[in-house]
């Protein structure tokens, strides 16, 4: 068995045990699929990613090393760059914790993906207001884009723009839509070249709409003209992972396959967590998703440069470690 991970930071909790099985498995991964989880301040992974029972705050601070140090866990999800952005200071510790092979997908700010704020109290005066940022290449690239690629020195990087659920009335039609997207796409990718030339950073674009009107031939223009790839949302408000390919993936050309599994029952979130916490089983399996996650990720090995990246939520099945187990089984086996 494995305790102490190549990278563990002494400052932070103690890496558990890891089965032999579980690095077999991870041996055989090919080297190009990161899969990994949306967050990792979870004290009740307490024997599968951490000894002991360090509490939350600590983890948020100091676990990436222990987390990394687990040998299926080379995703850091950072989740928390949509609701506002990340601290310099954060950003470096992330990077001095993780990794050195640890790849980072990061959610571009909400700031930027609401066509017209939400009727909630959070927006305070620009509640249902016109967003003049929205879709806005250098609002992303100043408080999202440019910081991470700053800060996260030789990373494969993965910027994904999670779109909320609008109407496509809202969003000023699909056409309408599409054009701003590719827009803005095209902006985001021009930066991110010259990001890559610079400092021979990848850095991969990502669009994840929860709008399942989108997905059409305007939208799989606009991620092709603009070099950006579709970011499969597994989620009760979006089609299968199957049907988005069908509708999207096949039709472009190579790209790396990225893909968020955020929740796998219809409940609400606050739901899902009261009926998954404290995240150390499988409650709700699906092996259906598991079984088309991994199809896609073989396909990208096989295709695009052996790139997947795929973020795991705990409401995906109960628990995000133990569904990244099993949907590495799918992958090798």
């Amino acid at each position: 068995m494995q305790l102490f991970g190549p990278q563990h930071h002494p400052r932070g909790p103690v890496p558990a045990l890891v089965p032999e099985p579980v690095q077999e498995l991870a041996r055989r991964l090919p080297d190009g699929v990161h899969l990994g989880t949306s967050s990792w301040s979870f004290p009740g992974w307490r024997g599968l990613v951490w000894a002991g029972t360090p509490d939350g705050d600590f983890l948020a601070r100091e676990g990436l090393g222990a987390y990394t140090a687990h040998p299926l866990l080379n995703l850091v999800g950072v989740d928390r760059s949509f609701y506002r952005p990340v601290p310099t200071k954060d950003w470096q510790r992330y990077h001095d914790q993780a990794c050195p092979k640890a790849a980072f997908l990061v959610k571009g700010p909400q700031s930027a993906v609401w066509a017209r704020f939400p009727d909630h109290p959070r927006w305070g005066s620009q509640r249902g207001q016109d967003n003049a940022d929205f879709l806005n290449a250098q609002h992303i690239m100043d408080t999202t884009l440019a910081p991470m690629c700053r800060h996260l020195p030789g990373r494969r990087l993965v910027l994904v723009l999670q779109l909320p659920p609008q109407s496509l009335d809202s969003l000023g039609g699909e056409r309408r839509f599409a054009e701003r997207l590719q827009q803005c796409m095209s902006e985001l990718a021009s930066s991110a070249r010259k990001i890559q030339l610079n400092t021979g950073k990848q850095v991969i674009l990502a669009v994840e709409p929860r709008t399942s009107g989108v997905l059409g031939s305007a939208y799989v223009r606009a991620l092709e003209d603009s070099g950006a790839t579709h970011c499969v949302a597994v989620h009760p408000t979006m089609p299968s992972v199957q049907a988005q390919h069908l509708a999207v993936l096949q039709h472009l050309p190579r790209r790396p396959f990225v893909a968020r599994w955020m929740l796998g029952v219809p409940l609400p979130y606050a739901r899902a967590k009261a009926r998954y916490a404290p995240f150390d089983r499988i409650v709700d399996a699906d092996p259906r998703v598991r079984r088309a996650l991994a199809r896609r990720i073989r396909e990208a090995v096989r295709s695009a440069g052996e790139l997947a990246f795929v973020a795991i939520n705990n409401k995906a099945e109960g628990s995000a470690p133990l569904t990244i187990v099993g949907l590495a089984e799918q992958v090798v086996g």
